[in-house]
């Protein structure tokens, strides 16, 4: 009997060795991208994988749905390669990191308003057999953000009017926070501009100590809210003005605040950077001693005064649906540290860098840039007006 006691004992610890000695239970992978999506925008997918004991021969691979592509972005020494769907980072040895990152970007749906499930496996060798372990499926979720739980946004865009005089107008589009009734949107510009508002939206406009403040007793039932003024410089060209703001919610005397800003300077001049300002120091210099409900992100868009004759640029994105994006987004995104120029055509924003007096300067230059963004391209300008490249190449030819 106690024979026997011992042959089931030694059974079960050699069960037991095998589990935890198992190197499939030391892999762990780990998919990564962001929980809401926009229908048509590229997104990156980043994949961290912990290998264990797994050495030579890898592969990792998931299924994407129907319609979507893939690029590479981060392969860690492997081959990618995208046939019927599947996307896969082929190793003939797998990294010499026991946990190393891999990415890639997907140019997704414009028309996808759901979400996607995207399967996945991790597949190695051990004793000449291939093992496989299957991933937690990925989820791509464009499905819409419900109103009630979407931050406010707000999106400003800068018109160069004329530049060498001061002269811009300034156009803001409120997305605004469902459940609120009251607000107000503080803009601060440099010394030496003044600011006419041109449209208010029912608010109550007042300019003082360099503040342009929309304020409003009760918001306007729309979601969608637009306002815009005039900035000038009083004698003349200042260079290039940087101008933060702030959305806020609620009355004054209410507390809880949360505190976003972005600001931006326009194009033109040496400095061309996007700068965050930190909550505390946006919320002193503008409202000093006060304790606010909500703000939004702001995002600023600048548009460059019309340049005459033939002209070309770099394109590097384009879309319909998203919100309009600035240097800040793009040099986070593609590690960008031009300034990205924004034109609107056919519903399309279009995001380009860069100003060429020849196709060649500008073809020459696509080639740095494609190492950042693989997919960009030369287009052609006459005047503010799009023209094809081909076009372009004639006219300039004849005139030289």
């Amino acid at each position: 009997m106690i024979k026997i006691i011992s042959i089931v004992i030694s059974a079960m610890a050699v069960v037991l060795v095998s589990f935890f000695s198992n190197p499939e239970s030391e892999i762990s992978l780990t998919s990564i991208v962001r929980p809401h999506l926009v229908p048509g925008e590229d997104c990156v997918v980043k994949i961290i994988v912990k290998r264990g004991t797994a050495s030579g021969y890898g592969r990792l691979q998931q299924l994407l749905p129907q319609g979507l592509t893939a690029m590479a972005v981060e392969t860690m020494g492997g081959q990618f390669e995208m046939e019927d769907n599947v996307v896969k980072f082929i190793w003939k040895d797998l990294p010499a990191e026991n946990t190393f990152t891999i990415s890639y970007k997907i140019h997704t749906d414009p028309n996808d308003m759901q979400k996607e499930i995207v399967p996945g496996s991790f597949f190695y060798s051990l004793n000449d057999q291939t093992i496989k372990v299957d991933m937690d499926p990925l989820v791509l979720d464009f499905s819409p953000v419900p109103v009630s739980t979407a931050s406010a946004e707000v999106e400003r865009k800068i018109f160069a009017i004329t530049p060498e005089g001061g002269e811009y107008k300034v156009e803001l589009t409120i997305h605004r926070k469902a459940g609120e009734h009251s607000a107000r949107f503080i803009d601060q510009v440099p010394e030496g501009y003044t600011v006419t508002t041109i449209s208010s939206s029912g608010a109550v406009f007042m300019f003082s100590n360099q503040q342009a403040t929309f304020k409003w007793s009760q918001l306007p039932p729309d979601p969608i809210i637009k306002i815009s003024y005039n900035l000038n410089a009083k004698n003349g060209q200042y260079g290039n003005p940087e101008v933060t703001g702030m959305l806020v919610y609620g009355s004054d005397g209410e507390t809880q605040t949360t505190i976003a800003s972005v600001s931006a300077n326009i194009p033109g001049g040496e400095k061309n950077e996007s700068i965050d300002k930190p909550a505390e120091q946006i919320a002193a210099n503008l409202i000093a001693q006060e304790n606010e409900k909500s703000a939004a992100q702001l995002s600023t868009a600048y548009i460059p005064a019309p340049q005459k004759g033939i002209f070309f640029k770099i394109q590097i994105a384009a879309t319909r649906k998203s919100p309009v994006r600035n240097d800040v987004y793009f040099q986070r995104q593609y590690h960008l540290s031009q300034h990205v120029d924004l034109a609107e055509q056919d519903g399309w924003r279009k995001y380009m860098i860069g100003n060429f007096d020849s196709y060649r300067s500008a073809n020459d230059y696509i080639l740095r840039t494609r190492q950042i963004v693989p997919d960009a391209f030369v287009v052609a300008y006459r005047n503010a007006e799009r023209i094809p490249i081909t076009e372009a190449l004639t006219e300039t030819t004849k005139a030289n």
